[in-house]
């Protein structure tokens, strides 16, 4: 590197630096968020990545960050008040998704919120974001085959109208006017090509593998023990993870009794 190239080099460095330091700088703010991210802290992030996005609403960054914590920090409340943050997440997504069409991430953290918010829905809303989470997870993976959490949104999915009764099914079809498609074996297709991608979530895709084996009847138990004790063994890297172990310790009791029976 030539000495004209290592000045520029330095002053880039320089100027990058004391603009992380000031406090009413953008990228201040986003490295501070993403410090009580890292941490799982969602409630320090989510203010953060506020004060980031007020600063410069319109870089992709503070955007796509606010959204997330709106979604992770929604997950904390898990109630009904979380609503309102899964609600801002979907409304966020659309913003994001216009201003970057070709951001998987954007697309994925729409399905997301769907996820989160069609557990506390019923009715008509139920059903009509069903088809939200499929759209986007598609979309997210076929701008970027590489997306470890689409895959494993789409393959729970998948899982659950493979579960879903006939009735709902026909309803979906005569009222809404879409056909809920999904099968075990797709769930299972697209659960495992998650655990072929780094970076995954571990503890995720394999809580959901086996929630899909419990779901295909008693017959496949074994190979859901098998994949409930490979979540228990995963790393914590997620802020929900400590959440679904102490569900799959109480998953594999239970069906590990109905094998011994």
């Amino acid at each position: 590197m030539n000495h004209n190239y290592l000045v520029l080099y330095s002053i880039i460095i320089s100027f990058t630096t004391a603009l992380c330091s000031q406090p009413d700088s953008c990228l201040y703010y986003l490295s501070i968020g993403d410090h009580y991210y890292s941490n799982f802290d969602n409630s320090n992030a989510l203010r953060c990545y506020q004060e980031a996005y007020r600063l410069c609403p319109h870089q992709y960054d503070p955007q796509m960050k606010l959204l997330r914590a709106f979604i992770d920090y929604g997950e904390d409340q898990r109630g009904k008040p979380s609503n309102l943050f899964f609600l801002k997440a979907l409304s966020f997504a659309d913003t994001l998704i216009r201003q970057y069409p070709d951001s998987a991430q954007a697309y994925f953290l729409k399905a997301a919120a769907a996820v989160n918010l069609i557990l506390l829905l019923k009715g008509k809303q139920k059903i009509m974001l069903a088809q939200t989470i499929e759209i986007n997870c598609l979309k997210s993976i076929a701008l970027d085959s590489t997306k470890a959490p689409a895959y494993i949104v789409l393959g729970a999915y998948y899982r659950e109208i493979a579960s879903a009764s006939l009735l709902l099914k026909i309803l979906a079809r005569i009222f809404y006017g879409f056909t809920l498609q999904g099968s075990f074996n797709d769930a299972l297709f697209y659960l495992n090509k998650a655990i072929s991608l780094p970076p995954t979530n571990s503890t995720f895709v394999f809580f959901e593998i086996a929630r899909t084996y419990i779901a295909m009847g008693k017959s496949y138990y074994p190979q859901a023990v098998a994949n409930l004790k490979k979540a228990l063994s995963a790393q914590i890297s997620d802020h929900q993870e400590n959440h679904l172990k102490a569900e799959a310790v109480i998953l594999l009791k239970t069906i590990t009794l109905q094998l011994n029976r």
